[in-house]
């Protein structure tokens, strides 16, 4: 009974390998032919016979539909196969390894390429596919995750871009590598090279010199700071302040994190952290006229008039083009003007005392005003600034300059 059955099995082996001789024949002839669509209609069908064949086999299979793919330009399917074929050839005696390698490392270059001038010409959507299609060709080069999540970024895909720096994470990716550059001896320029033999043999040329090996600095922390970014974009907060907190474990100081955190709990609804992490920003870059602007408009929602005024007029100090800054100084001013109109209305007042406040009121109008001018000789066409200042004039009986003014009001209205 054994001997039947192993008859009958080796019947069967008999019968599988003359399919799968038949079918590599059928799809060679086909290549033979150009007919790439028959030859992968066969290959379709020769797919489940392959797993049970030897070696030689499978290398064959995995090489004829590398190059039916190919040839209908399914070039990302194509490379996939031929990367099977060298992984099958890699431990044994390598018949297809030299012309798929080549028609792979092809492939490889033209997406690298493509990417690249797509990347270039702000086509960031196209350049992520193709900068990650050169990872899938070649999964060794880890730096072309990051160039897709890069593009994805740029292109407001922030799915597929979170996507790729989690991946690069979990990819232990640190971006750090060898730098190989030297001085083109006739122009100057710096010229580099992918390896230290290539740049050491120019120069034993004459055709380089002053040739220098450089360390790249470390990606990890700009992947951890991406992947914040991206959560921030897709506006799930509580992700992205994780992020973010443990992007700045790995760098304390960053400024453009600490400003994210801070961003992070404004949208929160936090302004109590908020406020505390721009306070932390002031003291890493005490020179952005907008960190003064937030604290400014901070203190003026927490009625805190006075730190207000002095937010803004620092804010003023460092860029004296900041509109924002000018139009809330000045009505930071104007509020002082509301707790003496409160008073005028108080019908138990004397004339005297009415008079003496109508003053007060004036004069605070006159405090204001050039904040006002400032912001309209900066920006013409905020209606709010012109509003604001149409109403002084008013106020302040300046006749010719609101009729001018008004022009102006009724224009953009």
């Amino acid at each position: 009974m054994k001997k039947q059955i192993l008859v009958i099995f080796a019947l069967f082996v008999g019968i599988t390998m003359s399919a799968q001789k038949n079918e590599l024949k059928a799809i060679e002839k086909a290549l033979k032919g150009k007919d790439y669509t028959s030859a992968l209609a066969t290959i379709k069908t020769a797919e489940s016979l392959i797993s049970n064949a030897d070696v030689k086999s499978k290398a064959k299979f995995y090489f004829l539909k590398g190059k039916a793919l190919y040839g209908s330009g399914a070039l990302l399917d194509a490379g996939k196969a031929f990367s099977k074929l060298l992984a099958i050839e890699k431990n044994g005696k390598p018949k297809y390894t030299n012309e798929a390698g080549k028609m792979l490392n092809d492939m490889i270059q033209k997406f690298a390429t493509d990417a690249s001038k797509n990347y270039n010409a702000k086509n960031y959507a196209q350049a992520a596919k193709e900068f990650y299609q050169v990872f899938v060709l070649s999964p060794r080069d880890t730096s072309y995750v990051d160039n897709a999540a890069l593009s994805a970024f740029f292109a407001k895909d922030y799915k597929t871009s979170l996507n790729h720096y989690k991946e690069l994470a979990s990819l232990g990716y640190t971006g750090i590598q060898e730098i190989f550059e030297a001085k083109d001896k006739a122009t100057g320029a710096i010229v580099k090279f992918d390896s230290e033999k290539a740049m050491k043999l120019q120069q034993k040329l004459g055709i380089v010199v002053d040739g220098k090996k450089s360390i790249s600095k470390s990606r990890v922390t700009n992947t951890a700071k991406m992947i914040a970014k991206n959560y921030i974009n897709l506006g799930d907060n509580d992700k992205a302040l994780e992020a973010i907190q443990s992007a700045r474990k790995l760098a304390p100081k960053d400024y453009d994190l600490l400003i994210d955190e801070a961003n992070v709990y404004y949208h929160k609804g936090n302004n109590v952290k908020f406020k505390e992490k721009l306070a932390e920003a002031i003291k890493l870059n005490p020179n952005d006229a907008s960190l003064f602007y937030n604290m400014g408009v901070m203190s003026m929602e927490a009625n805190n008039d006075k730190e207000a005024l002095r937010n803004f007029q620092k804010a003023i100090e460092l860029d004296t083009k900041n509109v924002a800054a000018y139009n809330n100084l000045g009505a930071v001013i104007l509020k002082k003007a509301q707790a003496i109109v409160d008073q005028m209305n108080d019908s138990s007042i004397s004339m005297a005392t009415y008079d003496r406040l109508e003053k007060q009121q004036l004069e605070v109008y006159k405090e204001a005003l050039p904040y006002y001018e400032k912001a309209y000789s900066l920006d013409a066409k905020n209606f709010s600034v012109v509003k604001t200042l149409l109403g002084l004039y008013s106020n302040l009986e300046m006749t010719t300059k609101e009729k001018e003014l008004k022009a102006v009001y009724d224009a953009i209205k």
